[in-house]
This record gives structure tokens, C-alpha cells and sequence, in this order.
């Protein structure tokens, strides 16, 4: 008996995992667009980690810009700590995002982008297409929002407008279920 129930277990969780949805990220890219002494500059980076959890909307965005910081290190006397990280987190309805087949959608959401110690709500726009392909389908996302520097507290913009764009661009692969 306590054979056959062991089996039972080794055999049902791992099928009740695999039948739960979930989504694989692939080809991330961040982009801050700005304005400095008149001039656009554009600095990007494929450097940062990317969740979406397709039961409960979580999205939670980690990017560290040590390469792709508006600001040159010759720019600034010093740094500060943890300034490298930027964080952008908030509930989306990832699963109707998904569900929903329409070739393209926009949807707008509110967000929380982190920067030290600041924490201010962002107003983004996701543009959604669904791809389909002989193996799988996947979702594109592109993720833009404006940010202004005074809101996290940047008291010398070293010649930058206080607008900069905030862009995010991935697939996103359903797996499971």
C-alpha cells in the first residue's frame, strides 16, 4: 500500500506542475530615450531579469543599467549605491493578455518604477501581438512609459530634459496547461 500511494505522489505532482500555465521570457531588451542639451540619446541594454506569473498578474522588472546609465561616470562626483538598479513591478492581467487572440492589442496600465529610494506610479501602454508558428505561438510585448527625473529626486540633470522614455521589448511563451 504504501508502495502504490508513493507511486501515486512521484506521478501526480509532477503532471499537476507541468499542467499549470506559465511563461518563459525570451529576447528582453530595455530602452531609455532622453533629451540632453537639445540631442536625443538613446542608451539599451539586454541586461535585466524579466517575471510575469500568469495566475496571480505579477510583473516585476529588475534592470541594471552599470551599462546603460544616461549619466557617464565622468558626469556625476560620486555614486550613489544601488543607483544601478531599476525596478518597475505591478499586477497586469497576464492571462487575458494571453488568452485574448486579437492579432494586436493595447492595453494601459499602472506600474511602480523603483529608483533608490523613490517609488512613483507609471502609466504604461502595452502593445501586444500574438505570433503563431508550426511549434508554438508566443506574445511580443512592447512596454512604454514616461518617466520624469525630478520624481526620483535627480536634483542635477547634467543638461537632460526631466522627460525620458521607458521602453521594454520581449516574447513571452506559454508553457504548461
Amino acid at each position: 500500500m504504501k508502495i502504490a500511494t508513493f507511486l501515486f505522489i512521484v506521478f501526480l505532482i509532477p503532471g499537476f506542475i507541468s499542467a499549470q500555465k506559465h511563461i518563459q521570457v525570451k529576447n528582453q531588451r530595455f530602452e531609455m530615450n532622453a533629451i540632453r542639451n537639445g540631442a536625443p540619446v538613446k542608451v539599451e541594454t539586454k541586461n535585466f531579469g524579466l517575471k510575469l506569473n500568469y495566475e496571480t498578474g505579477e510583473f516585476y522588472a529588475r534592470i541594471n543599467m552599470t551599462e546603460s546609465r544616461l549619466y557617464a561616470d565622468e558626469d556625476v562626483e560620486y555614486r550613489i549605491p544601488g543607483d544601478e538598479i531599476l525596478e518597475i513591478t505591478g499586477i497586469i492581467p497576464i492571462n487575458e493578455i494571453i488568452d485574448n487572440r486579437a492579432q494586436k492589442q493595447q492595453y494601459v496600465y499602472e506600474l511602480n518604477v523603483k529608483h533608490l529610494s523613490a517609488n512613483v506610479t507609471v502609466v504604461f501602454t502595452f502593445d501586444v501581438g500574438h505570433i503563431s508558428n508550426t511549434n508554438r505561438g508566443f506574445t511580443m510585448f512592447r512596454i512604454n512609459g514616461r518617466i520624469n527625473l525630478m520624481d526620483f529626486e535627480v536634483e542635477d540633470l547634467k543638461g537632460y530634459d526631466p522627460e525620458v522614455e521607458l521602453l521594454m521589448d520581449f516574447q513571452g511563451y506559454m508553457l504548461g496547461g
